[in-house]
Parts: C-alpha cells; structure tokens; sequence
C-alpha cells in the first residue's frame, strides 16, 4: 500500500494505466537523490539494470526550488522553477521506464535539519513498502551539503527496518566530487558502456539546468575518465565506469557510526598514500 507523505507536494508518478501499489511492489533497485536530476547524473547502472524489467524506481526528495540558475534567470519565481524541475523529472522517469517516481517535495533548509524525522519516516515508509535488493544514493564524502544529508537519512530511514526488512546493499555514488581516490574494495565499479545512450538521454531532460552548467558533458566525461584511468596497469575493461563508495556495512548489526566508518576509510586512504610515499622517497624532501 502507498505511504501518506508529509509534504503537502509530496507525489508518487507512474506510468499511464499503471498502479501505485503494484509499481512500487515490482521495484528491485532504488535510487534516492536530493534534487531533480540527480538520479540521472549519479546512477546509470542502476536505472539501466531495472529498465528492462520495470523494477527501478527513483526517490527525489528536495523541491528543486533552490537551483542554479543564470542572471537573466535570476528573477524567475521559485514555483515556476518547481513547477519546471518537477515536469523535467516526471519526463526522465519516462524516458528511463521507472516503475515509480517518488517526489517528496522537501525544501533544501529542511534537509539539511540534523535529524528530519518526516523525512526519515518518508524513505524508511518507501523502503518498508517497496523492499528494494539494493539502494543508490548520494556519497556522504560528496562536497554538497544537501547530497550529505539525504544519504544520512536513508542510511537513518533503513536503520529504523527490522535487520531482514533492510536492503542487501548500499551504494554511495558520486555527483559532487569524484570517488576515484579510493582503492578497492570499498570503490565499486560499474561498467556502463551499454547505458551511454540511455544516460545521455535522461540528463538532457533537465534542460532548465542545461543553461548555465553542463552536466550532460560533465557526467559523460566523468564515466570516459573513470573508464581511463580505473587501472594503470591493465588495458580498459569498461568503455564507460560508474564509481560507487559501498556503505552496505552501515545497514548491517551492529551497525558502525557513519562518521566513523569515513573517517575510518579515510584514514586507510592516507595511510596507503603515505607508505606509497615513504616506499620511493629517496630523501629529496630534507
């Protein structure tokens, strides 16, 4: 059965002659994002993989009100701006064959609340009610704000489930920032070559977000260079590569701090760059 949201925007957008309940029953793979546009520029692989089945579908939880837009867009009225990212999104479900697209409809100040308890009774009501196998979301290494908080409270909705009722997996994926830093095997890699087209696709939806930032070059560019520079001592395996940072242990008893596991994962980066330093420094540095 459908949950009641709290937003009083807050939709749940199928497929024409499609229902709700049964839309949202078929989904295997599920991606949360902050803004319109966001499961386009950071989940390829996942809406690829669900396409052909109808078992993706794609949470967005901010309003799209708070957008970056160009000086001569400057004075354009918040509720258009929604009015046009939430048409834009309702667009990319189509063309990426999403079995449901859930808009929230929260503002970006009310993400960014340390704890929102709507929010979170919101995606643990979705997760609960569509038992998704695997969840993409925002890295909480990502450089915005807005992609930090909504992948701490889908880490915070799931942690609320009973331990059997809780998705296998979980994927932190990049949009603001890039994972290539990272070593196997908390780095994953998705190859998504077959899914070019398809990606290119649904980030040209966003036209309104197309004006002043190309994120249709950027996410493209991003997959070609992750594809590139995955291995240095090996000939390229992917044509494209999604990276993925994988939180799965977050979700798991007993559950680690989320701070701590980063700072944990962090520190094992540091250290591997430090001995990679050490092992050919011949002393030049003094």
């Amino acid at each position: 059965m459908a949950p009641k949201l709290h937003a009083p925007e807050a939709e749940i957008v199928v497929a024409e002659g499609d229902e709700v309940d049964a839309a949202l029953s078929r989904t295997r793979i599920l991606g949360v994002g902050a803004h319109p546009d966001d499961l386009e520029l950071m989940s390829w692989h996942a809406i690829a993989s669900g396409r052909a089945h109808g078992s993706y579908s794609g949470v967005v939880v901010a309003d799209g009100a708070d957008s970056p837009r160009k000086d001569d867009d400057a004075d354009a009225r918040r509720q258009d701006l929604k009015r046009t990212r939430r048409d834009e999104q309702r667009r990319a479900a189509r063309v990426g064959g999403y079995a449901a697209c859930v808009l929230l409809g929260y503002p970006s100040a009310a993400i960014k609340h340390a704890h929102n308890a709507g929010l979170v009774a919101d995606l643990a009501a979705l997760l609960a009610v569509t038992r998704p196998e695997v969840v993409f979301t925002h890295s909480p290494c990502d450089f915005h704000d807005t992609h930090v908080a909504v992948a701490l409270h889908v880490i915070a909705a799931a942690r609320t489930l009973p331990i059997e009722a809780r998705p296998r997996a979980l994927y932190g994926c990049e949009v603001w920032g890039g994972l290539d830093w990272l070593a196997a095997p908390e780095r994953v890699a998705f190859d998504v070559g077959a899914a070019v087209e398809l990606g290119e696709r649904l980030v040209a939806v966003f036209t309104s977000q197309l004006h002043g930032k190309r994120y249709d070059v950027a996410a493209l560019g991003r997959r070609r260079a992750n594809a590139v520079f995955l291995e240095p001592h090996s000939v390229d395996r992917h044509e494209a590569t999604e990276l993925a940072l994988d939180l799965s242990a977050l979700l798991r008893e007993p559950a680690p701090d989320v701070h701590a596991f980063v700072m944990e994962l962090l520190g094992r980066t540091r250290d591997a760059i430090s001995a990679r330093i050490r092992r050919f420094d011949v002393g030049g540095g003094g």
